[in-house]
């Protein structure tokens, strides 16, 4: 009998906040959905932060069904906990959940599909947490426009403390406030994870089950 195969896909989600109980806490809401057979449907793989940027990339995967649910329960606890209004750090953000990457882990994933799952994700987020706002990248911009060129189009590059987000542009949810921010989501294409610089890394509440 063949085995079976799980179509699997991962989330780097940027947090504007390197607090490790509070990145802890978003990290667990991302495992808190459980499949029909009573178990866990994704696993944080790592944690990597720096205290210097206030910045923290949790890393999150799951078959590509239940990702968008883990990472919006992780964005809506990153919304209730992190307050962009008062967030100081040494790198450019614009969101309390600042960039929200979909990128593939096994061959039989998709951009394309994965930039679906990334308009999901904005759009749940968007009703289930009033105030927040989204632009697209990669697969989930209409035009495919990359990173870089996005980041110019929305002001990104100047997201720093105080400024005005009154006029920074989005593409769904409400107008941007300094709640919230603006946070960016898009396919991405698979690559490495590493650890670099002054940052930490740990790892993970609960197994990937079936692969």
């Amino acid at each position: 009998m063949a085995a079976t195969t799980r179509k699997l896909a991962a989330c780097l989600l940027n947090v504007s906040e390197a607090n490790k109980n509070i990145v802890e806490s978003i990290a667990e809401s991302a495992t808190s959905v459980i499949e029909d057979n009573g178990t866990c449907s994704s696993t944080v793989l790592n944690i990597f932060n720096d205290n210097d940027y206030n910045r923290s990339v949790i890393t999150i995967a799951a078959p590509l069904h239940y990702l968008a649910d883990s990472v919006y329960h992780a964005c809506r606890s990153a919304f209730d906990h992190i307050n962009l209004t008062n967030h100081r750090g040494g790198h450019p953000r614009l969101g309390a959940v600042d960039l929200v990457p979909i990128h593939p882990l096994s061959d039989d994933v998709s951009l394309e599909e994965c930039g679906v799952v990334a308009k999901e994700i904005a759009k749940r987020v968007a009703i289930g947490v009033p105030g927040t706002s989204f632009f697209f990248f990669g697969a989930s911009d209409h035009q495919n426009r990359g990173l870089v060129h996005r980041r110019k189009d929305v002001g990104w590059y100047g997201g720093k403390f105080g400024m005005n987000y009154g006029t920074l542009k989005h593409d769904i949810g409400e107008n941007p406030t300094s709640r919230y921010g603006l946070t960016g989501l898009k396919d991405w294409s698979r690559h490495c994870i590493t650890n670099t610089g002054n940052g930490t890394m740990w790892t993970t509440w609960c197994p990937i089950y079936g692969v």
